[in-house]
């Protein structure tokens, strides 16, 4: 098990994560898929392989850090405090949803030159956008606190985390994980998954991602198995790679909507991910392992740079699409604007008590302790 030594680069990681959705949405204004709130008629490939790439480890990656957190707060204490961890999530997601989000969707009625309707905003669900996974994130922890009341759980958390952090075993954990992944696809031909529930989200993304954040729970129970994950050997690189080329060969040779061509494009997405992952864990690690007054900082204003940046992008963003400006220039202005304004708001938000409640479920009597 884990030391009680606060371990650094994972504080860091959880907290830059969050602000590579700052990238993200910014991004997804220039791509020339053009599906976001707000769209560039000037476009350029580049801004879909950012927010691609992005997407493809960033939530895995932080599920897994969120799972991490769990495991290693109850080894320290030995309980988890679930009605505070609780208010941390559903506070701020009220909150937000009432006003930020609401104020969003004034402008964008606005901007497209559309009738503001708010019983539509909230009866399709518009006012989650990108809180959704705060939902999940409280349902991960519900699920997982009642789990952690037996003593069962434990024992299997720590015997199986021992057991994949051996060498052969680590291997094997790498080539089996994405058919789990396999098997929540499979899931939906059985039972419909993919409805999405009071128009807020589906039990798929509710599936997909807690399997990620039970890798992190494995993670926080064995140092060997972080080790292992965030210190990938070559010969761990050299099997995620293999996994990775065999199954992209066999989608590539199999017929399109095939059971073979399904469970192998599956497969092949989900390798990908854990790939990511294991390197984004590894590269925190290597270099932001340390304390640092700086990394603290944004460690401290993430939640609330998160919570705030959203409307920033699309505001910042309909500035710079009325200018000649080019979105070469546009993209990383926004991105900076955005990330000062919002890191700027955190230290105004944190002097007073009720906002830092309202937009980070702190607990007036926890100030101290936070």
């Amino acid at each position: 098990m884990l030391s009680k030594e606060r371990i650094h680069y994972m504080d860091s990681m959880r907290a830059i994560l969050m602000i590579l959705g700052i990238l993200l949405h910014a991004a997804n204004i220039f791509s020339p898929n053009q599906v976001w709130l707000i769209s560039s008629d000037e476009s350029n490939i580049l801004f879909s392989g950012i927010s691609g790439f992005i997407n493809l480890f960033r939530m895995p990656a932080f599920f897994m850090v969120s799972g991490f957190f769990f495991s290693y707060t109850y080894l320290r204490k030995q309980r988890v405090d679930i009605v505070d961890r609780i208010l941390r999530l559903l506070v701020p997601l009220v909150f937000t949803a009432l006003t930020l989000n609401v104020i969003q969707e004034i402008v964008l009625s606005y901007y497209n030159s559309k009738s503001l309707d708010l019983l539509r905003f909230f009866t399709e669900g518009r006012w989650v956008s990108h809180l959704w996974f705060l939902i999940n994130l409280s349902v991960y922890n519900v699920v997982v606190w009642v789990a952690f009341l037996f003593k069962p759980t434990h024992i299997f958390l720590k015997k199986t985390s021992s057991f994949f952090s051996g060498k052969w075993a680590y291997l094997l954990m790498i080539v089996a994980f994405p058919f789990i992944i396999d098997g929540i696809y499979a899931l939906n031909s059985v039972v419909e998954i993919y409805k999405t529930i009071f128009n807020v989200g589906s039990v798929f993304i509710l599936l997909f991602y807690f399997q990620f954040f039970v890798v992190g729970l494995f993670l926080g129970y064995s140092k060997e198995l972080l080790f292992r994950f965030s210190s990938p050997k070559v010969i761990d690189l050299v099997v995620f790679l293999l996994a990775y080329g065999v199954s992209w060969c066999i989608k590539k040779s199999a017929i399109e909507d095939s059971v073979v061509y399904d469970i192998s494009a599956a497969y092949n997405y989900s390798i990908l991910i854990i790939f990511l992952s294991s390197i984004c864990f590894s590269l925190f690690k290597r270099f932001l392992d340390y304390r640092s007054r700086f990394l603290g900082l944004v460690s401290e204003s993430a939640y609330s740079i998160y919570l705030l940046h959203h409307v920033l992008v699309i505001l910042f963003g309909i500035v710079f699409l009325s200018l000649p400006v080019n979105i070469y220039v546009a993209y990383p202005v926004i991105v900076i604007l955005t990330f000062i304004v919002t890191m700027l708001a955190h230290q105004k938000i944190k002097k007073s008590s009720l906002l830092l409640f309202l937009l980070n479920g702190v607990r007036p009597k926890n100030l101290s302790k936070s």
